[in-house]
This record gives C-alpha cells, structure tokens and sequence, in this order.
C-alpha cells in the first residue's frame, strides 16, 4: 500500500507540467489523482480477495491459471502500464544521481593521473554545470538494465513490490518527511512534546517497523519463492502435463489390448485415446 500511493519524488516534474502553476491547482491535482487511485485500489483489491479469501496471493493475476486467456489480457494491460510508467521513474532517479556526480569534490579523482585523463574524467563524471551526453546515456542504460536484471531473478511480482515498498516507500513516506520536520522545527517555538513533534516521532517511528517487519517478511517470502520456483500449481487449474502423460499410458495400453477387449480397430485407437473421458479419468480404461 505504501509503494501504491508513494510519488512524493515525482512532485517537481508533475508540478512543473502544469500550465498556470500554483499551489491550488498543483492540490486540487494531487487530491484528484490519490482519491481516484484510492478508489480503483480498493475495488479491485476487494474484488480479488472476495474472489479467493485466504489463497488471495501477493500478486493478484497469479492466482489466475496460465491458459486463462482474461487473465493473459489483464497480465499484457498490465505489462503496458510498466512500461509507460518506467520512464517518469527513471527521470527522477537519473536527475539525483546526475546531482550527485555534479557535486562531488573534485578530490574524488584525485587518484587519476594528471593530464588529459584526469581533465575528460572530470568533465564526463562531475560538470557542475551542464550535464553531458555520454554521461546521460549510461547513467540511464545503467538503471534499465538494473531494473532488467531484477525483473528476470524472479516471476512473482509481489516480491519486488514489497521490497520497493518497504526499502523505498517507507522512508519516503514515513520517515523522510517527518525526519526532515523535526530537524526544520528543533530549536525553534516548538517543544520536544508539543503535539506536531510528538505525531511526527510517533509516524516516524511507525515507519521504521513497516520497513524493519515488512522487510524481513520479504526476505522470507522471497526465500520461500525461489525455493519453490517452478514446483507450485494452483489446485483448481488443470495440469495438463500429468494428463498428457497419463494419456499417453493410457494410448499405449490401449493399443496393446483393444483388439482383445474391444474390438476397436488399431486404427481408431488414437480418436478413442483423445476422447475427453480418457482426459477426465484416465483411470477408466487403463
């Protein structure tokens, strides 16, 4: 929940993209665009956990068989807002780090022989003034394949999302803001019990057990993921490979009494294994 509603870093941008800025028009926005993802979170949270109660998993299309082709539509939709919203993720987390190289101390590659060397390293990595092209593109091919190489580690989604929410929401939900809070107001009118400074320690504490708890959890369902990568299936889902091959001992024991039994012509051997009955209860003729 934290990792949904968390876009506290995307303030600036969404503030800049306004056509008359100001802070009525940047509210009215921000109350608009939080209830109205409040509202479709919790439709279709409640829909899904009516839908399986206690076997509701963390990522709700993973309780859907593979072969349902609904589910396939919703897992594609899905992949499409991904990829629409990676962008406006990478942006911001490119602009920080380009922040951070621009101001470095110069001492950092210090290291680096004179000359040219150390001249160009110090242009590419840390101009205070104007970033450049080279550095631009790899600081971005960096974040893409990093998040590529998380994405392919695991198939359950709910795993990087509790991580991302209890490592990255979290602090920026909880914790920074009233971090930031009590170290503007220390010193000032204020007590250390006043009630403003009180909500904030007690929300700022709040946050470091969601991290703290909801981290560990991750840890453990993670382990428990790849433990079990490739071994579970939901229960109401058909196994088509256990009927295949129980099809399959079943075609081959056919084929070698039929014509005692049945009198079934070889021939006809292969339209009777196929019948949907042998798929239902293989038992029945083997």
């Amino acid at each position: 929940m934290a990792f949904a509603f968390v876009c506290h870093h995307n303030t600036y941008l969404i503030y800049g993209s306004l056509l008359r800025r100001s802070y009525t028009r940047f509210s009215a926005v921000s109350h608009m665009s939080v209830s109205g993802s409040a509202v479709f979170c919790t439709v279709l949270g409640l829909a899904g956990f009516l839908s399986f109660m206690n076997a509701t998993k963390g990522d709700l299309l993973n309780n859907y068989c593979v072969d349902d082709w609904v589910a396939t539509v919703a897992r594609f939709l899905y992949a499409c807002v991904i990829m629409l919203t990676f962008p406006i993720e990478i942006f911001v987390c490119r602009e920080v780090l380009e922040i951070v190289l621009s101001r470095l101390p110069y001492r950092v590659i210090s290291w680096v022989r004179q000359g040219r060397v150390k001249r160009a390293l110090s242009r590419f990595l840390f101009s205070p003034r104007h970033s450049s092209l080279p550095r631009h593109v790899i600081l971005t091919l960096v974040l893409v394949l990093f998040s590529l190489g998380v994405g392919l580690t695991t198939d359950d989604l709910s795993i990087v999302l509790g991580f991302n929410g209890c490592l990255m929401a979290t602090p920026m939900a909880f914790i920074l803001p009233t971090a930031s809070y009590l170290r503007l107001t220390r010193g000032g009118r204020s007590h250390w019990y006043s009630r403003d400074r009180l909500i904030a320690w007690a929300v700022m504490v709040f946050g470091v057990i969601v991290m703290v708890i909801g981290t560990a959890l991750s840890i453990e369902q993670a382990v428990q993921s790849f433990s079990h990568r490739g071994t579970s299936r939901l229960a109401y889902c058909p196994d088509t490979s256990s009927a295949h091959q129980s099809l399959s001992t079943c075609c081959s024991l056919i084929d070698s009494t039929v014509n005692l039994t049945l009198h079934v012509p070889l021939c006809d051997c292969s339209s009777f294994c196929h019948n949907s009955s042998i798929l239902t209860s293989p038992d029945l003729y083997c």
